[in-house]
């Protein structure tokens, strides 16, 4: 985190889809960017999310997620129409604080490696998350290189990813909860 907080920054194109993209690690520190269609943003290295905008050392709950939170906001799609997100690194996406707007559709996430704090997926969203190895972890002693990291506060509406939210897939790769006929979260190798 950084030593004083900037100014948030808030980024909206009235046009169609929009793109940020970098060769070297890319970092988004209190930013919202809004689009009226898709939104794409890679870095061919790391990508780096974090919102210094709300008290990280209170545990988040059902009750209080909507009042603590202050996160970096990606929407895409407005006035009904529902859109996609696409992050992508080619080594590591960490995000720490990051929200989406309700009419997100569809989030994609790809790195070799993913790492997710402080996070809240949309309720209606279909969430795929693609690793090296395309397999969850859960809490922070248990991060690993190649995996998708739920390390800790990561919400789909207002249910909690933890392993129980994965648990009638053997392979903890499909979430339980169901959105239009899909699981909510899929994790999937490259």
């Amino acid at each position: 985190q950084p030593a004083q907080s900037p100014t948030p920054i808030t980024i909206t194109n009235n046009g169609s889809d929009f793109g940020i993209g970098s060769y070297d690690r890319l970092e988004l520190i209190d930013l919202d960017i809004s689009t009226k269609g898709n939104l794409a943003i890679g870095s061919l290295d790391e990508l780096k999310i974090l919102s210094t905008r709300f008290d990280e050392s209170k545990e988040f709950s059902n009750e209080n997620l909507e009042s603590i939170l202050d996160l970096n906001t990606l929407s895409a799609g407005t006035d009904g129409q529902d859109d996609r997100v696409f992050l992508y690194a080619h080594n590591r996406i960490a995000a720490n604080g990051l929200g989406f707007g309700k009419d997100v559709r569809e989030i994609y996430m790809d790195a070799i490696t993913i790492d997710l704090k402080n996070v809240k997926f949309p309720d209606a969203s279909q969430v795929m998350l693609k690793s090296r190895l395309g397999s969850p972890t859960f809490g922070s002693s248990a991060r690993e290189i190649g995996k998708v990291n739920f390390i800790k506060n990561i919400y789909h509406g207002n249910d909690a990813v933890k392993q129980g939210f994965f648990s009638n897939d053997p392979t903890m790769r499909n979430s339980n909860k169901i959105v239009d006929g899909t699981p909510a979260i899929r994790i999937r190798p490259h």
